[in-house]
């Protein structure tokens, strides 16, 4: 073989060797995290079944804030029911099969859980909980002053990326904190980085 030949050969092999030990990661296509109440008052699924309707009755007289609505609309039988009840605001985006939607819900000025409900069966899965009996340790972060559990953006139709996020003066150590997750809706839960800093970006985010 001609030495020339040879070199390209050794080019093309070491470049395939590369490109397949090289992390690939698969993501969903983008679709919009949308927040209630907003200039929006509903949220199409993907495949135009099912429509998610913010109810917003606005404040009470005493000037407390009412209590706001999601109801899944069935667009095919015209069938609709309530999904969930939040009193400040909820970001909301559905899976890119429609079989699933996560719901932020930020309850508090200092605290957010989130959820992941199946329109089919309306089970709800609690993101925070699936966190705890994978990760007790992460109860300590859980109890802080100031912690967020938020679901950030679907990465597939069955995992989504989540993070727990806050700080605590009294914290030591980890008074300030991010940590990332991959929750896969049908299986586990897997923590992928965790960082001394609150609001870090997670991998894939």
């Amino acid at each position: 073989m001609k030495p020339a030949l040879r070199c390209l050969l050794l080019v093309i092999a070491s470049t395939v060797w590369g490109q397949s030990h090289a992390p690939v990661v698969k993501s969903a296509p983008s679709l919009p995290v949308t927040k209630f109440p907003g200039p929006r008052d509903q949220l199409l699924s993907p495949d135009g079944r099912f429509a998610v309707v913010n109810q917003d009755p606005g404040d009470t007289s005493s000037g407390a804030p009412a209590a706001r609505f999601l109801r899944l609309r069935d667009l095919r039988s015209g069938e609709s029911g309530l999904i969930f009840r939040y009193g400040r605001t909820v970001e909301v985006s559905w899976a890119p099969d429609s079989h699933a939607l996560f719901i932020t819900d930020n309850k508090e000025y200092n605290e957010s859980q989130a959820y992941i409900i199946f329109p089919d069966s309306r089970r709800v899965l609690n993101v925070g909980k699936k966190i705890l009996d994978r990760y007790p340790d992460d109860m300590k972060l859980v109890k802080s002053d100031y912690a967020f559990i938020r679901a950030l953006h679907w990465l597939s139709s069955t995992e989504l990326l989540a993070t727990l996020t806050g700080h605590d003066p009294n914290g030591g150590a980890w008074s300030a904190f991010t940590v990332c997750y991959i929750v896969d809706v049908n299986r586990n839960i897997r923590r992928i980085a965790e960082y001394q800093e609150e609001g870090r970006h997670c991998p894939h985010q």
